[in-house]
């Protein structure tokens, strides 16, 4: 992957964006008081097509990454000709699918379907927040965890035939389970055996909600218990290599440091590069250069076309105001990239 950012970068390659998050449903069988993405959630009604896909798929250029997301994208029944299409068009080199894991036959067979024509990193990562009914409550659905649990038990065994395979563990963090942390990834890596256990912070609450992320302070010293639990991890991704996987320690080491500045000062920690070298589109078609930020155009307005939104004013204008500084966030689907794409940041890599 490093060679790819290296000619993207240096070399001007035909990769127009090369992060696309795309939200491929607005259906979820789950309600999780802490998805950023709660009040968007509906029955699925007016996602895009497959027809529509089609036809915006050429409009993107090559994409290095695409995130799939949503609601629970497995909820799609014809997700399988969805990532099909999205790969002969854009040769995507990397793949990740998020899921809650409830649903295990049916992720399981549709992930077997989709591997053998998808031969790219492919990553399920499966949904997992605490032990037992610890998950349960702070999912709000009964028996999710035991579901979750067999769903990684059975895309693990898929491995041995498709090793471009991996299955790893994603973990929000927040008040409500921070104080279980280092318990709850023995229990992981003991009993699920993932290939990468992430976790990411919480997101900003309202001031209600039952789900607050921790404070500044207290993520310095989530963030350090987070990098001795990943010293169990051999490898910071599957596929990569030794020296690719030596200088990831660096890389979330610093990005740890890099959240925990934008929280304590309210501004951009780093030059964020949204817009430049990400993008993300929505169900129902609306564009966005960050999940942060407003829609700068409907793909349904612009005969799916996303070139044309990707180069318009209203486009420019909002890159103008990142690079100037007029927002900042935490969300770390949008500062990975950002450091990972400019070289000038790669010194702080190595000193990590």
């Amino acid at each position: 992957m490093l060679k790819e950012i290296i000619k993207y970068k240096f070399f001007k390659t035909d990769v127009v964006v090369p992060f696309l998050i795309f939200f491929v449903t607005s259906r979820c069988n789950f309600r999780c008081p802490n998805c950023f993405n709660l009040k968007n959630l509906d029955n699925g009604k007016g996602d895009l097509t497959i027809s529509e896909i089609e036809k915006m798929a050429p409009t993107l250029g090559r994409l290095l990454w695409l995130a799939l997301s949503g609601g629970e994208p497995f909820l799609r029944d014809d997700l399988p000709e969805l990532v099909s299409l999205l790969y002969k068009y854009t040769h995507f080199r990397r793949l990740n699918l998020p899921t809650n894991g409830y649903m295990t036959d049916r992720i399981v067979r549709t992930t077997e379907k989709m591997l053998p024509g998808i031969r790219c990193d492919f990553g399920v990562a499966v949904s997992i927040d605490g032990i037992g009914k610890d998950n349960d409550e702070l999912k709000g659905v009964p028996g999710s965890f035991e579901a979750a649990g067999n769903t990684v038990a059975e895309l693990k065994k898929m491995q041995a035939k498709y090793p471009h395979l991996s299955v790893k563990i994603n973990t929000v963090v927040s008040q409500k389970n921070m104080d279980k942390l280092h318990e709850f990834a023995e229990y992981v890596y003991k009993n699920f055996a993932p290939d990468f256990h992430a976790f990411e912070i919480v997101r900003a609450q309202p001031k209600d909600s039952p789900i607050q992320p921790p404070s500044p302070e207290q993520c310095v010293a989530i963030y350090k218990g987070i990098r001795d639990i990943w010293k169990q991890y051999k490898q910071y991704e599957k596929s990569q290599s030794l020296l690719t996987n030596f200088l990831a320690k660096g890389l979330y080491k610093y990005l740890h440091h890099v959240h925990v500045t934008s929280m304590k000062e309210e501004r951009q920690a780093i030059p964020c590069l949204a817009g430049q070298i990400t993008a993300v589109i929505y169900e129902k078609g609306n564009t966005a250069l960050c999940e942060m930020l407003p829609s700068i155009g409907n793909l349904r307005d612009n005969d799916m076309n996303f070139s044309n939104i990707w180069k318009s004013q209203a486009a420019d204008k909002q890159r103008t105001m990142i690079r100037a500084g007029g927002c900042h966030c935490t969300h770390t689907c949008f500062q990975f990239p950002s450091v990972l794409f400019n070289p000038s940041l790669y010194y702080r890599i190595i000193f990590n």
